[in-house]
């Protein structure tokens, strides 16, 4: 059993969604293709990839030295 079933599902389809708009753009001239994949990928690793909560994450260690 997955411990959080059915994100893997809603983030494909967030970052299908992500790539189409991109990728639209890119076909209406409002960037080169490249680009366009660079910004899917940008933002795909920023929400992969998030910063962690440091002040909660240090509360919680002090609280249980």
């Amino acid at each position: 059993v997955h411990a959080a079933p059915g994100f893997g599902g809603n983030l494909a389809m967030q970052d299908a969604r992500r790539l189409c708009d991109e990728l639209v753009q890119a076909a209406r001239g409002k960037q080169d293709l490249h680009a366009a994949v660079g910004a899917y990928e940008d933002a795909m690793r920023r929400d992969a990839f998030s910063a962690p909560d440091i002040p909660a994450t240090l509360d919680s260690a002090e609280s249980h030295a």
